[in-house]
Formats: structure tokens, sequence, C-alpha cells
């Protein structure tokens, strides 16, 4: 399938996506809506109660977000190799300082997760995702979410105890 408009996504945002369809951000299984990340932000709360501590969303630039409608289909390309697809559900604008605040419980540029987030486009896409091709790995990837919840239940374990490091891919 060939799509009329493709988008480029930072590394950050290619890892998210590919996280995300592999089960890790589960329940979570697609781009949060304006609903969801309102509700995350005010109350670290899925709008259902569930708890999802930090906003799921594509930012866009608004160049982006003026020329894409709900129901368009668009292409997903990045840095190491990365390829997915979105339909696009919804477009919307958020808060970076109110997001900064409610999320972090500050507005200081010095938390790395503040700048970050105020480097980035306050618009975003909400939609369904494919990933067509993972980002590649500079490192065998042994186990996704979903091979590490069968075999927990395959093995009846009971007890579970798990380790991620924060700099295990290339960013940037």
């Amino acid at each position: 399938m060939t799509y009329a408009k493709v988008i480029a996504v930072t590394a950050d945002v290619a890892w998210d996506v590919t996280l995300l369809t592999w089960g890790a951000y589960a329940p979570l299984q697609h781009l949060m809506t304006g609903e969801e990340y309102h509700s995350v932000c005010e109350t670290m709360r899925l709008p259902n109660g569930t708890i999802f501590p930090l906003p799921m969303v594509l930012p866009v630039p608004a160049s982006v977000a003026e020329a894409v409608h709900p129901g368009e289909d668009l292409e997903m390309v990045g840095r190491y190799g990365f390829a997915g697809q979105i339909k696009v559900t919804e477009i919307f604008k958020r808060d970076l300082l109110d997001e900064a605040a409610t999320v972090y419980l500050t507005t200081d540029i010095r938390h790395p997760g503040v700048a970050h987030l105020l480097s980035q486009s306050p618009w975003c896409l909400a939609g369904d995702i494919k990933v067509l091709h993972p980002p590649d790995l500079p490192f065998h990837e042994p186990v996704h979410p979903g091979q590490v919840k069968a075999l927990i239940r395959k093995y009846q374990w009971r007890t579970i105890a798990a380790f991620q490091t924060r700099t295990t891919v290339p960013h940037g």
C-alpha cells in the first residue's frame, strides 16, 4: 500500500510505538486520544479508571497537524530502519507547561523530562498503529512482553521481578 503522506518520527517515538504494539504499555493499544491524554495528565488514569502514569502520544509539527484529517492513513518513518503506519482518529493540541506541571510536578527545564517535553510540538495525532519494521537493535532482544506473559503462564510463576535500564537503546 502506498501512502500519500509520510511523517518522520524521532527515535523515542519509534520505540514507544514499537513497544506499544508489542504490548509493553498494556492495556493501551493505540496512541492516546485527547480524552485519554487529559485523563492521564489529570488523574494518572485512563478514562476507564485503569492506572496509566504517562501520556503516550505522537507529537507532530503544526504543519502536519494542519494537513492531516481523521480517517487518513499515514506512513511513519524513523531512524534505525523504523517503518510504521497510523490510521488517524484525532488531531489535538496539548498544553506542554500544564502537562509538565501535572506529570512531572514541575516546569523547571533543568528536569530532563520537562526539558524533553518542552522541546516537542504541542500538536498530536491519535490513532491505531502498526509497526512494519521495528527499529534495529544494537543487541539481541531476547523476549517481548507477550512472550514473558506466556512464560509466566507456562511455568505458573507467582513471583516475578524485572529490571530495566534507562539507556539501552540509542536516542535521537
